[in-house]
């Protein structure tokens, strides 16, 4: 007596994921496995790729952290092929690149214009899971000469070397500066440490002739902007005024060591005692990234 072939439950299920997507460009539909399962089913032929895109989602947690794998982490999984493998780990990378607009990106220096510089940096830090930094040396026609990326190893840490970075931008003759690091957590809050070194780092350059355009802290999908929270624009006031005055104290590479704590620490202060008064507003400062920056007020 012939066996009846068991039925495959899979049999055609590539071709309806096809149909589906054709359907539904955006994947609105779409559950995380089934995103997964599309992509691996247009690499990896005569495999069951459901099972595989279940096991990755169980395994990371969800889709963002599977696009966060290294090949490494992707290539033990059964019926992963090392194509796949170094698929899926691009795809997080290959979007930072494609979301930049260097187009707009000497103009938004030339005017400061913390909105677009944003724009243009922020892809660099989709979908990370510790602190990073960036950092872009400017030259004094506002062309990018260096882009110095630091790849941080906590979530909430990452140590700024404000003298390395004098040395990077007198290395590549820079003029301007602009840093920035993210926040894993989404919190956009600047804290007690973001402040001190942003003016440990503005002191270092200043003394040095180099302009700190801004400093920005991101999330995935939004930033905020030291200059717009007036801590740029009181660095300066507190360099220009008062460090310049004395100029013995430019000889010593540690003379923001001596000034800045104490001046900064007030302004801290303050800015936390408006903030729990709720005078200080965050969310001018605080707005996703594809609003106007043109039409923003404080730009022009």
């Amino acid at each position: 007596m012939k066996k009846e072939k068991t039925p495959n439950c899979h049999e055609g299920h590539r071709k309806r994921l096809r149909e589906k997507f054709d359907a539904d460009r955006e994947l609105t539909v779409f559950r995380e496995h089934e995103v997964l399962e599309f992509i691996l089913s247009l690499v990896i032929p005569r495999k069951d790729t459901n099972e595989l895109a279940h096991e990755l989602i169980n395994k990371f947690g969800s889709l963002t952290n599977v696009f966060m794998a290294t090949v490494d982490d992707l290539i033990g999984f059964k019926n992963m092929t090392t194509s796949a493998a170094y698929l899926l780990s691009v795809i997080y990378p290959a979007i930072r690149i494609s979301l930049r607009t260097p187009d707009t990106f000497e103009e938004a220096i030339k005017i400061g214009n913390y909105a677009a510089i944003a724009e243009y940096m922020q892809p660099k830090f989709i979908g990370r899971k510790t602190e990073c930094i960036a950092i872009l040396y400017i030259s004094v026609n506002y062309k990018l000469m260096y882009t110095e990326w630091v790849e941080g190893a906590y979530p909430q840490k990452i140590s700024v070397d404000g003298e390395a970075i004098a040395k990077r931008a007198l290395k590549e003759g820079a003029k301007y500066v602009v840093f920035s690091h993210n926040h894993p957590s989404q919190e956009l809050t600047p804290s007690n440490d973001d402040i001190i070194e942003t003016s440990k780092v503005y002191g270092v350059l200043a003394a040095v002739g180099i302009d700190l355009v801004d400093s920005l802290i991101f999330s995935d999908t939004a930033f905020v902007s030291f200059k717009s929270l007036g801590v740029i624009g009181r660095c300066d006031t507190v360099y220009y005024k008062d460090i310049l005055q004395s100029r013995d104290s430019l000889q010593s590479s540690n003379h923001y060591n001596r000034y800045y704590p104490a001046s900064i620490r007030e302004y801290i202060l303050n800015y936390h005692k408006l903030k729990e008064n709720y005078q200080l507003e965050m969310i001018p400062s605080t707005f996703p990234l594809k609003e106007g920056s043109e039409k923003d007020p404080r730009n022009k």
